[in-house]
């Protein structure tokens, strides 16, 4: 009994001893869910202090931009109201300046009639754009008609010519009219002033000719105003001015396609290309002439005046719209028959390399081809090779040489690149049957039609 009684109280006590273990665990599954609940709460309180900041952030960067905003406001209330003061006072001064004409200070029909366009052309503000005109003797017409007719319709509103926004003189060696090559005049025109007057200093040139007087008191003229810092512009043949005047020393330069060849022949440190239509190197800007002088003065009106005023300009000139610089020169027409770009590009690699002939491999490193694609699609399209065309393009351009200059054949042979007057012979007599002095006596003796070099490979390709 007595030991039933003991074995009784030890499973009291074991039970007892149970069920505080079981409460022990309980209130340790009770903390750890509070301890949990504290950490969630913590997570959401940090997550809602995140929020708090970046809306905090957005602020302040709205506030900014509002700031900002608002100092934009008052700058362009600031420029408005500067600039309509401008405008109340050159209204007071055209104002004087009528009333002055009108009770007759100048006198005489001629002057009554000048005085409005000279007294609006030295307005009490400076036009934005000012331009002065080398015209060299036998200028070409076209690039310089282009060039100035542009500066004068953004000159001013419509087509009223008053020289407000841009101003320009032309100018001779004497201040005699200028002749153009077509024979017509332009007056007037005045001795060279100081060049410091002027943005950009452009030279109109014309037909290659030995240089004169003239010339050679243009390039004096032209190496002042570089040594002034003035920005030179060579238009058309007005590069070789420039060229001639020192002043283009390790630079590239515009040539049109048809004066490449004699710019590389007679100035052989010079590198000009004839793939764009203007270029410019900084102070000194070259242009290829013809119609690209509309677009490279274009290019200055809308660096000096804004792009509305040169779009302006060439939609009254009938222009499309503006052509960039990098724009290609428009081809001679042995591009018609071509539709591949590369073989287009390669043509045109070897149009300004006549004299030094290059590799198959130089031209297609030239034109980013490999040499059996270039040659391939050379074939495809022309059906010869490209070295069988390089050599052709030579002997055409050699045979147009012998007919219309009077260089020797010597000569004529190391322009398009042969080692010696054998070497050029002989190829001359394996493509035209005759030799160079035969050719030349007998222009007859050549059944193909003889056209300017640049346009060669037009006939039969075989």
């Amino acid at each position: 009994m007595l030991l039933v009684a003991r074995r009784s109280s030890l499973v009291a006590r074991r039970s007892s001893l149970v069920a505080r273990r079981s409460s022990l665990v309980a209130r340790r599954s009770s903390l750890v869910a509070r301890r949990s609940s504290l950490v969630a709460r913590r997570s959401s309180l940090v997550a809602r202090r995140s929020s708090l900041v970046a809306r905090r952030s957005s602020l302040v960067a709205r506030r900014s931009s509002l700031v900002a905003r608002r100092s934009s406001l008052v700058a362009r209330r600031s420029s408005l109201v500067a600039r309509r003061s401008s405008l109340v006072a050159r209204r007071s001064s055209l104002s004087g300046r009528y009333a002055m004409l009108v009770t007759g200070s100048p006198s005489g029909p001629c002057s009554m009639v000048q005085a409005p366009i000279a007294d609006t052309a030295q307005s009490s503000s400076a036009p934005a754009l000012s331009v002065g005109f080398v015209l060299l003797p036998r200028f070409t017409l076209l690039p310089f008609a282009a060039f100035v007719d542009c500066l004068r319709l953004a000159a001013d509103e419509g087509d009223r010519s008053r020289q407000l926004h841009c101003r320009w003189r032309f100018m001779t060696h004497d201040g005699n009219a200028a002749l153009s090559s077509c024979g017509a005049e332009i007056t007037p025109c005045e001795p060279f002033v100081d060049p410091g007057e002027f943005d950009y200093l452009v030279v109109i040139g014309g037909v290659l000719h030995d240089p004169g007087v003239a010339d050679r008191a243009a390039i004096d003229y032209l190496r002042m105003a570089a040594s002034k810092g003035v920005t030179l512009v060579g238009v058309c043949t007005g590069v070789l001015s420039l060229i001639q005047a020192g002043v283009m020393q390790g630079r590239r330069c515009c040539i049109s396609w048809y004066h490449h060849g004699d710019l590389a022949s007679r100035f052989r440190d010079i590198e000009p290309v004839a793939d764009r239509l203007y270029l410019d190197d900084g102070d000194r800007l070259t242009c290829a002439g013809g119609s690209a002088a509309a677009d490279l003065a274009a290019y200055l009106v809308e660096r000096h005046l804004g792009r509305a005023w040169a779009r302006k300009s060439l939609a009254i000139m009938l222009y499309d719209g503006h052509r960039a610089g990098e724009h290609g020169q428009p081809q001679p027409v042995v591009f018609d028959r071509i539709s591949d770009r590369l073989v287009r590009r390669a043509i045109r690699v070897l149009e300004q390399q006549l004299g030094e002939p290059l590799s198959v491999d130089q031209l297609a490193s030239r034109v980013g081809s490999s040499r059996r694609a270039l040659e391939r699609r050379f074939r495809a399209t022309l059906g010869v090779g490209p070295q069988r065309f390089q050599r052709d393009l030579r002997l055409r351009y050699g045979l147009w040489l012998l007919h219309y200059t009077e260089r020797s054949i010597t000569e004529i042979g190391e322009a398009c690149g042969f080692a010696d007057t054998a070497h050029f012979s002989r190829h001359v007599r394996a493509s035209f049957g005759a030799s160079p002095s035969q050719l030349r006596r007998d222009p007859e003796l050549v059944q193909d039609r003889l056209v300017d070099p640049y346009f060669l490979y037009v006939g039969s390709i075989t």
